[in-house]
């Protein structure tokens, strides 16, 4: 069943996926349908897949009856074929076949925790003159009691000659309690009239039934398991509800049994492998506008008004290029390049504001201070940045790779500081992207060498650690996520802002064709080199002591100097084919959404370096939230 809510389509892939992958169920036994609410377009991606697709209009209560109507838009188009029928819900992944044990009676779980308290239960079933059935523990330990014909209508089976005579009660019953809401204690317990109707409909009509355990319906966003899960017994399906993760995959609160790791880890990499589709892309989207949605919208004026007439040339707004990173792509060379020849940028009206030191060329207080949501500093940051700003000058070019490696620190008000700056502006967000697994290797490598910083919600900087264990710590894992990245900064700042490109290998090359820069010396030296086997390994090592910043950065100084030394001795730190498979997991559907959604024409996704001589070639217009259009 898919409705309305904008996971509800990425969901339903995962589901279908899983139920052919793992449940062995052809593709012409499943039936998707989709509520009135569903639009066309979702619609007519699933037919262009292959389903079968239907439509419904809702229940009796207009929301929460949708299992009822499902079973009478099944039974009002009959397949002769069919012998009985599963009504499932999105949120769920299948990972064995279905075959329940006797196909000739209702099969469903009873609910985790109680709808309503047993007193209330009594009180439906008495007003309904129903004789309340057994009661049976709910599956999570210590919620409580309830009936035992009050099950999870997310998962459930129903053999067809009893589909008729269950779908008329059941909607009966529906709008008896729809009437009657003096029979509630709270009014947010009738959302539960789906399932509690389909309890009174078993006990009224003695309907057979039987209680499956949580093996076919487990729910992994709860700490303890269930008390019906038999953990020596095929997983066959789990309910994972809100628990995806910003990179679609299933993130269980519940890890407490080698078995049930086993098959989500089976089940993750498998739906990780898959290409990238408009689903996900919806998915990558919503997430995004959620995360845009807590930003405050401050109408109050922040800048003086001697600053806002600046951002201005003539009748139109100048233009602000914000290079944002990311790291490992060349930001240093870049930063240098531009610093270095500031004089004769500004000749041709490319401002780059002064630098905020020697060893490193880059706007780091703009970082500081949307750490420290600080206002005034941010203000003052950016008025004393332009203030020395030639009045010719139409472009003003601001760079530090810490707007991307720390995006996910900043809180909402420091995010809304930034958008507040871009409103005044012609506003671009420039960021280069390295090959996934490149990036993911380097930026670990660079964890490494980094000083432990208290404060930082980081588990990877300065320890010793291997590459999975990196994986496991969520700073270091979201910095993979470069299409959530893209999709929230536009939600933030507007459609067209973000320039996403390709990493080339030559980003000073790059920037200046990407801005049509001209007259500019070419030459610039490449800042960093990437660290060897035996460098890594004595890096580690290093980090098994606490050691003060400046000791390890002194100690890290030397281990480059014997990695140098070393030369081509040693090969260069790759990662293993199993590690690549798991950075491929997380990355390659966001790598390929943006690939397609950037129009990276003519270059490949592999690590191989792309031949930087077209620069057309090499814009991305990441307008993902509006179909891939280039402003």
């Amino acid at each position: 069943m898919v409705d309305w809510l904008p996971v509800h389509p990425y969901q339903a892939e995962i589901l279908l996926f899983t139920l052919e992958e793992f449940g062995r169920v052809p593709r012409d036994r499943i039936v998707i349908q989709c509520t009135d609410r569903v639009s066309e377009e979702v619609r007519g991606e699933f037919k262009r897949s292959g389903y079968r697709v239907s439509s419904f209009t809702s229940g009796p209560d207009g929301t929460y009856c949708n299992g009822i109507a499902r079973l009478g838009n099944f039974l009002d188009h009959p397949d002769p074929s069919v012998n009985g029928i599963f009504l499932l819900d999105p949120g769920l992944v299948v990972l064995a076949p279905l075959e329940v044990p006797d196909p000739n009676v209702v099969w469903g779980k009873v609910v985790d925790e109680p709808s309503l308290s047993l007193p209330s239960m009594n009180r439906l079933f008495s007003a309904a003159d129903l004789e309340l059935p057994g009661v049976v523990p709910c599956d999570w330990q210590e919620t409580g009691d309830t009936v035992a014909t009050n099950m999870n209508v997310g998962f459930l089976y129903i053999p067809l000659p009893l589909a008729s005579r269950l779908r008329s009660v059941w909607h009966g019953w529906a709008e008896f309690l729809s009437s009657r809401p003096d029979l509630f204690d709270d009014p947010s317990d009738r959302g539960h009239i789906d399932q509690l109707s389909f309890a009174m409909a078993l006990t009224s009509e003695r309907i057979a039934y039987s209680n499956l355990p949580a093996n076919w319906n487990f729910p992994c966003h709860h700490e303890q398991p269930p008390h019906t899960f038999r953990s020596k017994e095929v997983l066959h399906v789990v309910r994972y509800d809100t628990r995806l993760d910003i990179f679609g995959l299933i993130s269980p609160i519940y890890s407490d049994n080698a078995a049930f790791d086993a098959e989500l880890e089976r089940a993750n990499a498998a739906i990780g492998r898959r290409p990238a589709t408009s689903f996900f892309s919806m998915y990558k989207q919503h997430v995004a506008r959620q995360a845009a949605a807590l930003v405050p919208v401050t109408p109050k004026r922040i800048f003086s008004q001697a600053f806002v007439a600046r951002t201005r040339i003539g009748d139109r707004k100048r233009r602000l290029v914000l290079h944002g990173g990311t790291p490992k792509t060349g930001t240093s060379s870049l930063q240098d390049y531009l610093g270095a020849n500031r004089s004769m940028l500004a000749e041709e009206g490319w401002w780059y504001p002064p630098p905020d030191g020697v060893a490193s060329l880059k706007h780091q207080g703009l970082v500081l201070a949307l750490l420290g949501t600080d206002e005034s500093a941010f203000v003052e940051y950016i008025e004393s940045a332009l203030r020395d700003m030639p009045d010719h000058a139409h472009t003003v070019m601001l760079t530090t790779e810490g707007i991307f490696n720390h995006w996910w620190d900043y809180t909402p008000e420091a995010k809304g500081l930034m958008r507040h700056l871009a409103a005044l502006f012609d506003f671009e967000l420039c960021v280069w992207f390295r090959q996934p697994e490149e990036f993911a290797a380097s930026h670990y490598v660079q964890n490494l060498k980094n000083s432990r910083i208290a404060g930082l919600p980081c588990d990877s900087y300065g320890r010793d650690i291997d590459f999975t264990d990196a994986m496991r710590d969520e700073w270091f894992l979201r910095h993979l996520d470069y299409l959530g990245f893209c999709c929230e900064a536009e939600a933030l700042f507007g459609y067209g802002c973000i320039k996403a490109l390709p990493y080339t290998g030559d980003t000073v090359r790059a920037f200046l064709d990407r801005y049509r820069i001209d007259g500019m010396p070419a030459s610039h030296p490449r800042k960093n080199e990437s660290m060897r086997q035996p460098g890594v390994a004595m890096l580690r090592i290093l980090n098994r002591f606490e050691l003060e910043h400046q000791e390890k950065s002194h100690a890290t100084e030397l281990i480059r100097q014997i990695d140098a030394v070393i030369g081509e001795r040693a090969g260069r730190f790759s990662l293993s084919e199993t590690e690549r498979d798991l950075v491929a997991r997380y990355t390659q559907r966001g790598w390929d959404a943006l690939w397609k959604a950037g129009g990276w024409a003519g270059l490949r996704k592999t690590a191989d370096r792309p031949d930087p001589a077209n620069p057309r070639a090499l814009e991305a217009g990441a307008a993902l939230l509006s179909g891939g259009r280039d402003r």
